[in-house]
């Protein structure tokens, strides 16, 4: 019996201890998504009587949506913004509007507040403030819808001309703060 004995002491004890340590990684990545080509075109409506103005009332397009995945640090406050900036010249007399519809909800998260009737300029500009650890889903239908709205600076019509076209290169961007 005495022998049993000394075996049993030498046995593991009931409890085992393992460490696991778990890392969750920084996220901020963007991304545009056509409906139908990444090109928008925007035109106004030509005149049908004489006397009568370009029709700027539809010159507007909603085809590309934003989609975003986003990882903040725990920190208070810790929060994104999405800015959209023009990289060349809007053509003199004409201004580019941006309205950014609410995030589609097929994500989950904070997904911020977007913002509306941003004029586009050479100067990045909040589209949407707030974010925080979200993702909107991935592809058309998923996160905000994108509308372009082309306007006419008032007093400017005598500036425009029919050979008037650009191609503009609209930079969004995901970052730390507001």
């Amino acid at each position: 019996m005495l022998f049993f004995s000394n075996l049993t002491l030498g046995q593991d004890q009931h409890i085992a201890h393992n460490n696991v340590r778990i890392n969750i990684p920084e996220v901020a990545l963007l991304d545009l998504e056509p409906v139908n080509g990444s090109t928008v075109i925007l035109s106004p409506i030509s005149p049908t009587q004489a006397g009568q103005a370009l029709d700027f009332s539809t010159s507007q397009n909603s085809s590309i949506w934003l989609n975003y995945s986003s990882i903040v640090s725990a920190s208070p406050g810790s929060e994104r913004t999405i800015t959209a900036m023009v990289e060349s010249e809007i053509p003199s007399g004409l201004k580019l509007k941006l309205n950014v519809a609410t995030d589609a909800g097929n994500g989950s998260g904070k997904t911020g507040t977007p913002l509306n009737g941003v004029i586009l300029s050479s100067q990045a500009q909040p589209i949407i403030n707030g974010i925080g650890s979200c993702y909107t889903g991935d592809g058309t239908n998923n996160g905000h819808l994108l509308t372009y709205i082309m306007e006419l600076d008032e007093d400017a019509y005598g500036s425009l001309s029919f050979d008037m076209s650009s191609t503009l290169n609209i930079v969004y961007t995901i970052s730390e703060g507001n």
